[in-house]
């Protein structure tokens, strides 16, 4: 197929050539039998419509010809998919790898949940209005459970220290879940008293 390529363009290109050599200079004119063809048409509209004809019939010809034969243009190369770094990435992964540095956005939610929910409790069991069954809460005197008290003392999720982290996964226990677990069950006791 590029052999086909190459020797239709290069046919192309001299027949181009040898038509603005004619143009410019009279020699080449007189080299082409163009009076004669003229004479042996009719008129000269008739040999400019016969080059045109075999115009059209090379090109019908090359169509025909890349129909029969498939066109194997040459494909580039797949393009490698690029992973784009997100400004940071590399960090949080090794953040999320460390045992006490950090809590995930999750975790937050989960906690700022049960807040709301021990400030709701302990405003409908001691009967107080929020603000102060808010700073029961704070102060954790709502349970007697010091692993629920500690964890909704602040709005803000403090995670264990490394020790205390580390003295949990020994025990095969998440302390984020150990807190948690802690905390509903001093909201269920808590319930349950009112109850």
């Amino acid at each position: 197929m590029t052999l086909d390529r190459t020797a239709t363009r290069t046919v192309g290109l001299g027949l181009l050539a040898l038509g603005v050599l004619a143009l410019v200079s009279p020699a080449v004119e007189r080299l082409l039998p163009t009076e004669a063809a003229v004479e042996g048409l009719g008129n000269d509209y008739l040999l400019v419509a016969a080059i045109g004809a075999l115009s059209l019939a090379g090109t019908a010809g090359v169509l025909a010809l890349r129909t029969a034969t498939g066109v194997t243009e040459a494909r580039p190369p797949a393009v490698e998919a690029v992973e784009r770094g997100t400004p940071g990435r590399e960090l949080d992964a090794a953040l999320a790898g460390l045992p006490t540095v950090r809590t995930t956005a999750r975790e937050r939610a989960v906690h700022g949940r049960l807040r709301a929910a021990a400030v709701a409790t302990v405003a409908e069991t001691a009967r107080c209005d929020r603000a102060e069954a808010r700073r029961r809460v704070d102060r954790g005197e709502w349970t007697d459970d010091e692993t629920a008290a500690a964890f909704l003392a602040s709005d803000d999720l403090e995670p264990p220290s490394l020790a205390r982290r580390a003295l949990s996964e020994l025990r095969g226990e998440h302390w984020f879940r150990r807190r948690v677990d802690a905390t509903v069950a001093a909201l269920e006791r808590r319930r349950e008293v009112r109850a």
